[in-house]
């Protein structure tokens, strides 16, 4: 039977994984806001699973993109094409 100490420690490092858990994301969702503007958008290919067979990536309304390939062909040539200057401050 776990005791009380027992219960509060299992508690404690169930709240400090969720915390440490959602840090993660928000460092993530960041780090992904900063590269989804178009000057950096060809480095949005980073945050893909391309040792997947079934990566894959949808646009709205023009369809999804399947395979390593293909989303690097698209984020390379589409989205890596436009030589924008400047920087974007957060």
């Amino acid at each position: 039977m776990a005791t009380n100490i027992e219960k509060r420690l299992e508690a404690l490092e169930k709240g400090l994984r969720q915390v440490r858990d959602e840090r993660e994301i928000e460092e993530m969702m960041s780090r992904h806001a900063v590269n989804h503007v178009q000057k950096n958008m060809h480095r949005s290919i980073q945050y893909f699973a391309l040792d997947e067979p079934d990566v894959s990536f949808e646009i709205g309304d023009r369809g999804a993109y399947k395979g390593a390939e293909v989303l690097q062909t698209l984020f390379r040539d589409q989205f890596g094409a436009a030589v924008l200057k400047g920087n974007l401050l957060i």
